[in-house]
């Protein structure tokens, strides 16, 4: 069905043919691509804002749970449960250390999760000079066949 053809990437090959959609023809090509190396710069960048950014909305969200939750009554039951249960005279929230340690946990963790990320990226690269890397198949289309267009 296709012809074999070399592609315009360098280290790559490619097949044309074609395929019928919806009553014409699109010309198609297959391109076989490998990905053999990483960049740890960029796997850190990446990383560190997205890890940030959960650690940021987790705060907010958080925070307008604990507000939602002040506002409705939740967080004084819930202080007279825990006094109830494990014998307490009074046990009150301190909201800001709560937020201070939410804060100082969520730091760590992003930096935990930044530096796992850069450790398989740079472990990913080591392997890849052993195997060879990932080879991926992208398929393009070329545009219908003009014989086949309608008016």
């Amino acid at each position: 069905m296709g012809v074999a053809s070399r592609s315009p990437y360098a280290g790559t090959s490619g097949t044309r043919g074609s395929a019928r959609v919806s009553g014409r023809v699109v010309r198609q090509r297959r391109v076989r691509r490998t990905v053999r190396h990483v960049e740890v710069m960029s796997v850190l960048k990446v990383s560190l804002v997205l890890y940030l950014g959960l650690v940021i909305i987790a705060l907010i969200a958080g925070g307008i749970l604990w507000g939602l939750a002040s506002v409705f009554g939740i967080t004084h039951h819930l202080e007279h449960f825990v006094d109830s249960l494990f014998g307490f005279k009074s046990f009150t929230h301190a909201g800001l250390q709560l937020l201070l340690v939410m804060i100082l946990l969520g730091l760590v963790v992003a930096i935990l999760g930044t530096l796992v990320n850069v450790l398989c990226a740079i472990l990913y690269n080591i392997t890849c000079d052993v195997v060879g890397g990932i080879q991926l198949i992208e398929v393009e289309d070329l545009g219908s066949s003009s014989s086949e267009r309608s008016s």
